[in-house]
């Protein structure tokens, strides 16, 4: 439809659709599937889909193909120079962007920033429109700097969401440079793939949709197998956990005071026997609360009253916190329902045992323990009822300087 010499500025012009419908297409899809319920949304959706094709067939010109005799092989158009490099700098770059986008809300929430990630991502639909326009202005004159430049500020995002995960000033511009480095994307490498091919421009511009599709389903997936596999702070979307893990040894000390919860001396048994404490002290002690798990920032430092070991428990005071990746998702808001706000998260630990209750045999006060987050299971087949005990989710956790745990069996 354009003559060559503006077919940047025409692809610039076609793409302001991809950042649209990043920034404003998703958050509005999410509001019609809360306010109308996802089926009401997916259905409007289709019918949209339907005019949109409507309109296609009414005013978008239809072009003559090749004739038979002139059509390129798929083959010798992945052969040709150039195309192959455009697709795999395509593919690279598009499956590392959808990890990192699929996964914007761990990141958000980390950073203190997730009850705003709408306003995010209109700072990064904004900065692709901007993006998309000095793409369309350098487009014709500069193509191969732009996309070097373009692929340094992805680099570049990766590396501050890595390192300064937890803060939120960097997390808003490195979204914004994020924006601003992808908005031009498409039309760069639409333009790239276009010049290399030549006359085979058609097939290529299939591989492209082909290869760009592709990469958005690679990107999720790796994503989630990463996920799954080694936990969130391992993730690629790119390792914005990773920065939380300096902060174990600190949440470790948290929970491990120089001066344990006190024990009256009449509850230190010398010869290991079962001992209940009959009337255990209502006494203070320090703990984490997870406030509004909007990530690391958003503990609270507390004193509240130390748990009392009822009939089947242990009162233990932690000495040492263990952090597995749920304990993470469930500070960053991202780990099954919302938790009340005075929830002490962590969910494995080990510690001493400072008083039992009635009907505990099997450890004794100033035994050493160790206990999983499924609190009444020990070993076996797994059984559903254990999820009603879950320490650091329905239960509290061991991010304070006493924690109550029934037997395990």
């Amino acid at each position: 439809m354009v003559a060559p010499p503006l077919r940047g500025k025409a692809l610039a012009i076609a793409m302001v659709g991809t950042p649209l419908a990043l920034s404003i297409g998703v958050p509005l899809g999410a509001m019609l599937g809360t306010t109308l319920g996802w089926r009401m949304a997916f259905g409007l959706m289709s019918i949209t889909t339907l005019v949109l094709i409507g309109w296609v067939l009414w005013r978008v010109p239809d072009f003559a193909g090749r004739p038979a005799e002139q059509r390129l092989s798929i083959g010798s158009v992945f052969r040709t120079p150039g195309v192959r490099p455009v697709l795999i700098t395509l593919f690279t770059w598009i499956t590392g962007h959808n990890i990192l986008y699929t996964y914007i809300a761990p990141v958000a929430a980390l950073s203190g920033v997730r009850q705003r990630l709408d306003l995010l991502l209109l700072g990064f639909g904004l900065a692709a429109l901007v993006g998309i326009w000095v793409t369309g202005v350098l487009i014709d004159r500069a193509l191969r700097p732009l996309v070097l430049v373009s692929l340094t500020m992805f680099a570049v995002v990766s590396l501050a969401f890595g390192l300064f995960a937890t803060t939120p000033a960097m997390t808003i511009a490195a979204t914004i440079l994020w924006g601003l480095s992808f908005g031009g994307a498409a039309t760069q490498l639409s333009t790239a793939l276009a010049d290399s091919a030549g006359e085979g421009v058609d097939l290529a511009n299939a591989m492209l949709t082909t290869v760009w599709n592709g990469a958005i389903a690679t990107g999720g997936i790796v994503g989630g197998v990463i996920l799954d596999h080694a936990g969130q702070d391992r993730s690629p979307g790119p390792y914005w956990c990773r920065p939380f893990l300096p902060w174990r040894s600190q949440l470790a000390r948290a929970a491990m005071p120089s001066s344990p919860v006190p024990v009256p001396s009449n509850n230190a048994p010398s010869n290991k026997a079962p001992v209940v404490r009959a009337h255990q002290e209502k006494i203070a002690m320090k703990a984490f609360h997870i406030g509004a798990q909007n990530g690391i920032s958003g503990l609270v430092a507390t004193t509240r009253p130390a748990p009392v070991a009822g009939p089947g428990e242990a009162l233990v005071a932690p000495r040492l916190v263990g952090l597995i990746s749920r304990d993470v998702q469930l500070l960053c808001g991202t780990y099954g329902a919302q938790q009340p706000e005075t929830r002490i998260p962590m969910s494995e630990g080990v510690g001493e045992v400072v008083a039992i209750g009635a009907g505990v045999t099997e450890v004794a006060v100033g035994d050493r323990v160790v206990c999983g987050h499924f609190a009444t299971w020990l070993d076996g087949p797994f059984r559903s009822d254990v999820f009603a005990h879950d320490i650091g989710i329905t239960h509290d956790g061991w991010l304070a300087e006493g924690s109550c745990s029934p037997r395990q069996r």
